[in-house]
C-alpha cells in the first residue's frame, strides 16, 4: 500500500491523507488469483492428466473360483 498525505488541488479542493494499491499490484493481483485457482482446480480433480486413471480400454482380469485343498490349510 501506498501512502498519500493530504494535499490541496489546483482549484482548492482539499484531498485527506488516505492509502492505495501500488501501481501494477492489480494485474499481479489477478495473476496470482488466477495460478491458484488452477492449483485447486487440479487438486479437485477438474484437470485430468492423459493417461491418469481413465484407461476404459483395459479389461479386468478373469477371476478363478478359489478351492480348498484336501485337509485344511497347513
Amino acid at each position: 500500500m501506498v501512502a498519500v498525505s493530504g494535499y490541496e488541488k489546483q482549484d482548492g479542493t482539499k484531498v485527506q491523507a488516505h492509502s492505495r494499491s501500488a501501481p501494477g499490484s492489480g494485474r499481479q493481483l489477478t495473476i496470482l488469483g488466477i495460478v491458484v485457482i488452477l492449483v485447486w482446480g487440479a487438486s479437485q480433480g477438474g484437470i485430468k492428466f492423459s493417461g491418469e486413471m481413465g484407461n476404459s480400454h483395459v479389461k479386468p482380469l478373469p477371476s478363478a473360483p478359489v478351492v480348498p485343498r484336501e485337509g485344511g490349510m497347513r
